[in-house]
């Protein structure tokens, strides 16, 4: 455009230093494509053909043209083609645009993928997307079977993806390999210049629902840990696509709390203090999400020039529902809470001299998980049996002779807490759960935490069997772990006529686990305190 001006004779301060730092930076990037791959292969230029029309050949780009006649779905990228080329199809595309925004335009139509999977991602943060079942699965079908997208970037990419896994769609992450440089190393678009914070958070948010054996996500996870730990740490998150009102925030607590560590409702808690309602997108205009109530039937007013808005994405009606919604449930999570208190009160256990569990605590785990009204059941049924189960270990764990764990057999077998009072309590590792990750976790930490480091647990167990020092033991018994929950994942997530709650509670367990077992007693107990705290309280 600096170019154009020049040549119309507009006086203009073009020797600018900011002017020539953006004039180094468009060399810069057009030097990444060459001209021969510019016009015959699809690239983001496509996009921008208007601000590189001294390198165009008008005929040749024809070949590139988009199904709906546009140029990468790009207006003014499309209205240079056809003053260049009086191509027809270029006018039929710019005239439906005219036609449905008057005397405006936004600076990249249709969103329409984008637009689905943004929403589908705020109402599942924001935890309200099971009011949206049917439209989640609807919106999910379309991008699925949608439109193509000639040039994909690995932000809408990933974003797609990791929905459509967490909805029981099969997709591959093999589609990432077109998102890597010749150095091996993962971008938004062939040829970038530099990372987004953006793009790569949403790698990392799907690079955590890997299935066994998906190298690429396991190498894209190491990837952009180190990426998106050194921006957080040098402060700089600002984004390349977007302002966002925390976008720093989101990262830092997804590092710190990645999606096999945490809880639902939480998450979503977490998401309604980072929830921007008016974020803004950058492209080659300035858009923000604003209300409309259908965006493909939408007309910018006069002071919209430069700003393309809907209410799709971010709307501060989304926020108040969050709201509404999490209070609401607190005042079923109470009942539910006062009816195990009395459950546990009244069942003869409630004694620091058989156990030191807290019911509490447990109903917090499995209701920050599986928190929607329909599994109340399920939820008193967990905390109930988990309590039982602690107790039951604790005794194990702390037996000093046969005739106790004798004594407790009857106990159990007759349900009788009288009996079950009168027994010492004492430490044996025993642990009923099945779950190897369930298992080998709460082994680690034990060893860990233990003073005694040749007791009986896996990682004792390993370095015999391997013999082998700790430090090797702990790394191969953590990868393990690694993959029984890659396994989980592929169980829970993968398309299966079994209900997805089935699979969704033995998942949860896995996640409930390692927030109770810590390198850090102290500390875990301070970090489960804080966040019980913050669950139950009312937003």
């Amino acid at each position: 455009m600096l170019n154009e001006a020049k040549s119309m004779g507009i006086d203009l301060p073009y020797e600018l230093p900011c002017l020539q730092n953006i004039i180094k930076f468009r060399e810069k990037k057009i030097s990444r494509i060459p001209v021969q791959v510019m016009h015959s292969v699809h690239t983001t230029l496509l996009y921008t053909l208007e601000a590189l029309q001294e390198m165009v050949q008008w005929e040749k780009i024809l070949k590139l043209q988009s199904a709906d006649g546009s140029f990468l779905s790009s207006p003014s990228s499309t209205a240079v083609v056809y003053m260049k080329t009086g191509d027809k199809k270029c006018l039929e595309f710019l005239t439906n645009l005219v036609n449905r925004f008057g005397d405006n335009a936004p600076c990249q139509y249709p969103i329409d993928l984008f637009e689905r999977i943004w929403v589908i991602d705020t109402i599942q943060r924001l935890g309200i997307d099971h009011h949206f079942t049917k439209e989640t699965i609807d919106a999910l079908d379309y991008v699925s079977w949608g439109r193509d997208n000639t040039v994909p970037d690995i932000d809408d990419t990933c974003m797609a993806l990791r929905l459509m896994r967490l909805h029981g769609y099969p997709v591959s992450s093999d589609l990432l390999e077109y998102f890597r440089d010749n150095d091996g190393n993962f971008i938004c678009f062939p040829g970038q210049t530099h990372h987004g914070v953006s793009d790569m958070f949403n790698l990392y948010r799907f690079s955590q629902l890997a299935f066994p054996g998906e190298r690429i996500l396991k190498e894209a996870e190491a990837f952009v840990q180190e990426y998106l730990r050194n921006c957080v740490e040098n402060n700089e998150t600002d984004d390349k696509w977007s302002l966002k009102k925390a976008l720093g925030k989101e990262v830092a607590h997804a590092l710190k709390n990645p999606w096999r560590r945490s809880f639902q409702r939480l998450e979503a808690r977490e998401y309604m203090d980072h929830y921007g309602d008016y974020d803004v997108w950058i492209a080659k205009t300035v858009y923000s999400y604003v209300s409309v109530n259908n965006l493909f039937n939408f007309t910018p007013s006069p002071s919209d020039h430069g700003i393309f808005r809907m209410y799709s994405v971010n709307d501060p009606k989304y926020l108040e529902l969050a709201k509404l919604y999490y209070n609401r449930l607190q005042n079923a999570y109470k009942k539910e809470m006062n009816a195990i208190l009395r459950w546990w009160n009244n069942s003869g256990l409630a004694d620091p001299s058989i156990t030191s569990i807290s019911p509490k605590e447990i109903y917090f785990s499995i209701v920050a998980t599986l928190y929607e009204p329909q599994f109340s059941e399920s939820r008193m049924a967990y905390t109930k049996c988990n309590a039982i189960e602690n107790v039951l270990k604790d005794l194990f764990q702390n037996h000093r002779s046969a005739a106790d764990l004798k004594l407790m057999c009857e106990a159990v077998d007759q349900w009788n807490p009288s009996l079950v009072a009168s027994l010492p309590v004492t430490v044996q590792n025993w642990d009923a759960k099945s779950a190897v990750i369930v298992r080998l976790f709460v082994d680690i930490q034990m060893h860990k935490n233990s003073h005694n480091k040749d007791k009986m647990n896996a990682v004792s167990l390993c370095m015999k069997a391997k013999n082998c020092m700790e430090k090797e033991a702990l790394g191969l018994l953590l990868r393990k772990m690694d993959g029984a929950f890659d396994e989980v994942v592929h169980e829970t997530l993968k398309p299966s006529l079994v209900s997805r709650s089935c699979h969704r509670l033995l998942f949860e367990h896995a996640r409930i686990t390692q927030l109770f077992h810590s390198d850090d007693p102290m500390m875990q107990k301070k970090m489960v305190d804080e966040a019980m705290d913050r669950f139950f309280t009312p937003v």
